[in-house]
């Protein structure tokens, strides 16, 4: 019987196999595609909620404003939704850093990253149903 390697490319696709746990998936994943993973989308979206914050319109466009946008999103909000994660996935990303070579800040904010978009354009929706905020 022909064993199929762990990772392969078909029709241009990335096709890993993995077997465990949620937790030895994702393990096997990362260290499968340690190469890729710090230059694929992760490192983009872990700064895309930061860059949307600092380049928003009116008062936000004032410096001491963008830092406590920033961090009340990095110590508050992010933190937030960490809590809520299951111990299982977070166990996993805490395990990830070592294995990727990316700051634990980031999977963090990557990871969140469409929660917290959403936040963002629930924001932007109620200023133009409210008119511009003070």
């Amino acid at each position: 019987m022909q064993s199929v390697p762990l990772r392969r490319q078909v029709r241009g696709i990335e096709v890993l196999r993995l077997k465990g746990s949620f937790v030895e998936r994702g393990i096997q994943h990362a260290t499968l595609l340690r190469d890729r993973i710090p230059r694929g989308a992760l490192p983009v979206l872990a700064k895309k909620t930061e860059t949307m914050i600092r380049r928003g319109p009116g008062i936000v466009q004032n410096a001491a404003v963008q830092e406590a946008m920033v961090w009340f999103y990095k110590h508050v909000l992010l933190r937030r939704l960490e809590r809520g994660t299951s111990a299982e996935k977070r166990e996993l990303m805490r395990a990830l850093p070592a294995i990727i070579g990316v700051p634990y800040e980031d999977l963090l904010a990557s990871n969140y990253q469409a929660e917290t978009l959403m936040m963002i354009c629930r924001i932007s929706v109620m200023k133009h149903l409210l008119g511009e905020l003070p």
